[in-house]
Formats: C-alpha cells, sequence, structure tokens
C-alpha cells in the first residue's frame, strides 16, 4: 500500500466513495470524505495520519496517532471522537486490513490499535431486550479482525448505537408508525407554531450560511453552554462539512423563522440514499413552540415528498430519538494491544 496526505485523500474523493460503497454492511455516509476529513481536520488537526490506499485506489486504510494516558501512543480511526466512521474499506477488507497491519508492526512506540465502525446486529429477545452483539459470518467485523490477526489477539469492545428511520414507505408510513400521542403532539405544536407565524425556510444554498447558524446556536441551550457548533472544534468540523456538501449538491437546511428572526435550524446531509442529520438547535427563548420536533417533522415531510431518501440516520442513541426512529444500527470497535 502507498501512503497518502490528507489533501492526497481529499483529492481522491471519489475513489473514496467507491471504496466505501464496495465495502460490506459500512455506513455509507459517516465512513466516507463527507464526514470522516472534517471532524478529524476539526478534532484533531495536529494528529498524526497514517493514510494508506492500494495500488489502484479501491482500498483505503484510515489511520491516525493520538496520545492517550501516560503519553502512550495509540492508533485508531481517523476520526477521533465518535466512532461512526470504519477506517478500513474496499470490497476485500481482510486483504486492506492484513495490508494496514503489516505497516502497522513496523512501527516503533505504539501501544494499542483500536478500529470503530465495525456493525453488528443486535436482535430482540422475546420480552423486547437487545441480545447480545452478533457479526456476520461473512462481514465486515471478522474480516478485519484476521487481518489485523497478526498483531496479536483481537478482540471487540463497545462501539456505539445510531437511531434510524426508515422512509421507504413515505411520510404516512412513518408517521403511522409512531404513537397516538406522538401524532397528537405533533398535530397540536403544528396548529400553535402556525398561529404564532413560524415559517421554515430552505437555507441549502444561502450565502454564509454557517454564521447564520451560529446566531441561532448563540441563542440555544447548547450556546448558552458553550457547546455545539460554537466551540471551536465543532466551528471547524462544520464550516469544512457545510462547504463539501454545498459543493456537491447534498446539503439541506433549514431555518425556522419568527417575527422576522431566524430561531432553529435543522442541518443534514444526504448521499446514497441515507439522509444523516447532523445538527438540531433552536432558541431557548422559543422552547415552547416546538420548533425542534417541527423543524425534524419538516426535513421528513421534504425528504419523503421528494423521494430523496430512504433512510433518515438520527445520529447517536439519545432517547428523544427513539421516538422518531424505526430501529438500531450498532457498531463495535476491534481492539488489539501490542504483543
Amino acid at each position: 500500500m502507498q501512503q497518502l496526505s490528507l489533501s492526497d485523500l481529499d483529492d481522491l474523493w471519489h475513489e473514496f466513495e467507491g471504496a466505501v460503497d464496495a465495502t460490506p454492511e459500512v455506513d455509507p455516509w459517516c465512513s466516507g470524505p463527507d464526514w470522516q476529513i472534517p471532524v478529524c481536520t476539526g478534532f484533531a488537526p495536529d494528529a498524526e495520519r497514517i493514510l494508506l490506499t492500494t495500488a489502484n485506489n479501491d482500498g483505503f486504510a484510515l489511520l491516525a496517532v493520538y496520545e492517550g494516558p501516560d503519553g502512550v501512543e495509540l492508533i485508531g480511526g481517523l476520526e477521533p471522537l465518535w466512532g461512526f466512521g470504519t477506517p478500513i474499506l474496499g470490497a476485500d477488507p481482510q486483504t486492506v486490513a492484513a495490508a494496514a497491519a503489516a505497516f502497522v508492526k513496523e512501527r516503533a512506540g505504539w501501544q494499542t490499535l483500536f478500529l470503530p465502525g465495525m456493525p453488528v446486529t443486535v436482535a430482540l429477545d422475546s420480552d423486547g431486550n437487545p441480545t447480545r452483539p452478533q457479526p456476520s459470518p461473512d462481514g465486515l467485523l471478522l474480516s478485519v479482525a484476521v487481518g489485523l490477526s497478526s498483531l496479536g489477539p483481537v478482540h471487540a469492545t463497545e462501539g456505539i448505537t445510531r437511531q434510524i428511520a426508515d422512509l421507504d414507505d413515505g411520510y404516512d408510513g412513518w408517521l403511522a408508525r409512531r404513537t397516538a400521542k406522538f401524532r397528537r403532539n405533533l398535530r397540536q405544536a403544528t396548529a400553535t407554531a402556525t398561529d404564532a407565524g413560524l415559517t421554515v425556510e430552505d437555507v441549502s444554498t444561502a450565502p454564509d450560511l454557517f454564521n447564520r447558524l451560529l446566531t441561532i446556536e448563540r441563542q440555544s441551550w447548547k450556546g448558552l453552554e458553550e457547546s455545539g457548533i460554537t466551540t471551536e472544534e465543532m466551528a471547524t468540523t462544520y464550516r469544512l462539512m457545510i462547504d463539501r456538501l454545498r459543493q456537491r449538491g447534498r446539503l439541506h437546511a433549514y431555518v425556522a423563522r419568527l417575527d422576522g428572526r431566524d430561531v432553529g435550524y435543522i442541518l443534514g446531509g444526504i448521499r446514497a440514499g441515507r439522509y444523516r442529520g447532523l445538527q438540531l438547535s433552536f432558541a431557548d427563548d422559543v422552547r415552547h413552540l416546538s420548533i425542534g420536533n417541527l423543524l425534524q417533522d419538516h426535513q421528513l415531510r421534504q425528504l419523503t415528498e421528494g423521494g430523496l431518501a430512504s433512510t433518515y440516520d438520527l445520529g447517536m442513541d439519545f432517547g428523544y430519538k427513539r421516538r422518531w426512529a424505526d430501529r438500531t444500527e450498532t457498531s463495535l470497535t476491534l481492539v488489539v494491544e501490542r504483543q
């Protein structure tokens, strides 16, 4: 395999996405360049990167070096924070993982290798409780584990769970699967907001969009607590992500307006029939209007009426998202301790 810089990787984004689409079971959105490159740039700008590609650029190993406790060197995926993205990509992930392992084996100093984003199936038992995660016999997790085995014993540890809404049967089909209480509350919130004069504007191509979103965020509970996209790392990440998505016609952003003022926004992107929700926020002083729910509902209507996506990835598992979701997707992290 040959090494790349981050700019080289960005130049190969078509090939990068081709490798994502060829990888079994992988999340096509967060494993691709629109997510992995901005998140790495925003949250690990100074990390040493180990970016490897096959001779014909149909397989990629996307790694970075991080400092662990007591200065111990860790090698992980290119995305340093959540672990949505898969670092080993290609139609033959075992071969890519083996080549990456051979490269890493020659490197001195590292202690632990961890690779997130390995999909598994979690079924429900007869009581509705999740069962132990099960990898597919011929799936990504086992293929990558075999590829890494030259480094030492490989084990799987906790990863991440995402909430997913299925949109194949349209908005009405999705809404029919919500509870009666959910539907009633949404109708009432819609009526209240309409009476108050709330409108929703498509801002996907608006100039200076990020600064407009920042103004809203500073008025939200996230901004008041100095979190969300107002932080330096998040601001860098989302500026880059918004620019990338807009250039490729993948950005979907809406702003809620009340009395001539921006009071809420929802932001996401589409690739390969999958809409990924990225950020949702609203001014704290209009919380009573349920603007977050109304923007979520508006986005769902736009996606289904336009036939734009069959899957809505709501992101990390939080209780409020479960009311909007139909199922979960779970991934684990593979770990190798240096022998």
